[in-house]
Parts: structure tokens; sequence; C-alpha cells
């Protein structure tokens, strides 16, 4: 099975300053692969390396979620993934790289397949007590 890695690099977000989506062009990847009664690609695979620092002590947890678009933004969506990571309380910063695999979103036949995709956009999201994870942004 082939999968398609990218690097996307986020810089040094904190606490309450503001958070960068990132959107890029995602290159052709190789032939769909048999799955079951459908075809469909295997997922896409991206590393993000975070640096976080002057972290609020109550936000222990973050994540990195990815999405496979059919465009630029406002592109319809293809594929979405997640992936949660720890935030030490005693050191108020994380550093190190954040492995998020985006799979196929399922709904209409035909149209979330993530062959059409063409770009991608990754954000960074925050535990905040009481209202969840959020983007920092916001």
């Amino acid at each position: 099975m082939r999968r398609t890695t990218f690097l996307l690099i986020l810089a040094a977000f904190s606490f309450g300053t503001t958070a960068y989506a990132t959107e890029m062009a995602i290159p052709p990847a190789g032939p769909p692969v048999a799955r079951g009664p459908s075809i469909s690609r295997p997922p896409l695979t991206f590393t993000v390396p975070v640096r976080l620092s002057n972290v609020r002590p109550e936000v222990t947890e973050g994540a990195v979620r990815c999405f496979a678009l059919k465009g630029p933004a406002g592109g319809g969506q293809v594929g979405s993934g997640t992936t949660r990571f720890s935030i030490p309380s005693d050191s108020g910063g994380f550093s190190g790289n954040v492995v998020v695999n985006v799979a196929e979103a399922f709904g209409t036949p035909g149209q979330d397949d993530l062959s059409l995709a063409t770009h991608y956009r990754c954000e960074l999201l925050l535990n905040d007590p009481g209202k969840g994870l959020v983007n920092p942004e916001t």
C-alpha cells in the first residue's frame, strides 16, 4: 500500500495569539487501491511539526485537524483527520511532530474520493476547559 506523506510546518503557537491554518496544493498520488466493493485511495498522512509556548496550565491537550479539499479555500471536503496530543501542564509548552491520517469522508458516492483532492488545510486546536477543542485564533 502506498502512503503519501507531507511535511507541514506550524510555527510557534501560544494560546491567545494568532494561529494560522495552512492550505497547500496536493501533488498527484498513485493509482487507487481496491478495498472491498469500492475503489479508494489509502489515507493521506501529514507530519505536522508543532511548537507551543506560554500555554496556560489548565490547557493540557491540543489537536491538529487536517482536511483534503477539492479546490482552494471553500472547495468541497473529501477527507479529514484529527490527532490529539498532550501538553504537559508543568512545561507550558509542546514541541514535537503530530501525525495526522486523513481518510475519505463518506457521503455521496463518487464525490468523497481522496483522488479528487487538490488542496489541503491543517489547523491547530487547543482544549480550553469548559469549551472543548477550540481554535486559539478565535
